[in-house]
C-alpha cells in the first residue's frame, strides 16, 4: 500500500493501522470524502499501481518506513 501514515486517521477517520488490515479491507475505505465529496471513490493505492501509473510519465522515489512491521 501507498499510505504516507501509518494509519487512516486524518484520511478517513479510521484508526486501522496498515498492517492491521488487508487489502480487502484497505482498498474499502474512502480516503477522498475528506477533501471533497466527489473524490469519495478514491481509494488507496498498491505499489504495483502507482508505478503504472507511472511508467513513463514521472519519475518515482519511494520512502520505505519501517515501524517494526514485516
Amino acid at each position: 500500500m501507498v499510505i504516507h501514515d501509518s494509519d487512516f486517521m486524518k484520511l478517513a477517520a479510521q484508526n486501522m493501522k496498515v498492517w492491521d488490515g488487508s487489502l480487502q479491507q484497505i482498498k474499502a475505505i474512502d480516503v477522498g470524502s475528506w477533501f471533497n465529496a466527489k473524490f469519495a471513490s478514491e481509494r488507496v493505492p498498491t505499489l504495483t499501481e502507482v508505478l503504472e501509473e507511472a511508467w513513463g510519465n514521472a519519475r518515482v522515489l519511494i520512502e520505505l518506513k519501517c515501524y517494526g512491521h514485516d
